[in-house]
């Protein structure tokens, strides 16, 4: 029993798919206590979960603790460049992305162009 007279729940056994290899849990970083808390959960009961959380924002402490107590490892990524991303949509699309598709993407990525 905590402090507070809350008794924690064990963790409960989730069923385990052949095929499923994570739980998909994108901008992590923005989750309620309450999310990632139960996104803590999961990975403790044995579920994978693969979270992206963006680089030099602050997270939930549950989300802390996936990697902190080796429930996930921690695996940091560089930002895409921006032939990267053309080969992304070329092989999204079956071809290579046309310039508006490009100047969107760069959007995306960097915000727009300061036209001032």
């Amino acid at each position: 029993m905590r402090g507070d007279g809350v008794t924690p729940a064990e963790p409960i056994p989730l069923p385990r798919s052949e095929t499923a290899r994570g739980t998909p849990v994108d901008d992590a970083h923005l989750l309620d206590d309450a999310s990632a808390g139960l996104v803590l959960l999961a990975a403790q009961s044995g579920c994978g979960v693969i979270a992206a959380i963006r680089r030099g924002e602050s997270c939930p402490d549950a989300i802390t603790l996936l990697w902190t107590n080796d429930f996930v490892s921690r695996l940091d990524l560089q930002p895409l460049d921006r032939e990267e991303v053309g080969e992304v949509l070329a092989a999204a699309l079956g071809a290579p992305g046309d310039s508006h598709t490009q100047r969107e993407q760069d959007v995306l990525r960097f915000g727009a162009p300061d036209r001032s």
